[in-house]
C-alpha cells in the first residue's frame, strides 16, 4: 500500500482512502480471459488473472 492509502480525502486525485476498483482493460486468450482493474481515487492498475492462468 502506497502512503497515501491512508487519507481520508475521497475523491481527490492521487489520494486513495480505499481502492475503489474499476476495469481497466479485458484480454482474451484461446484458454480463457483475465482482465486488470484500475483504482478509481489513486490510478493503481492490478492485474486479475483468469482461472486457466497458470495451467
Amino acid at each position: 500500500m502506497a502512503i497515501d492509502d491512508a487519507n481520508d480525502n475521497a475523491g481527490v486525485p492521487g489520494e486513495c482512502p480505499e481502492h475503489e476498483w474499476k476495469v481497466h482493460g479485458i484480454y482474451l486468450r484461446g484458454t480463457g480471459a483475465s482482465m486488470s482493474v484500475e483504482c478509481k481515487w489513486c490510478g493503481a492498475i492490478q492485474y486479475e488473472p483468469s482461472l486457466s492462468d497458470g495451467t
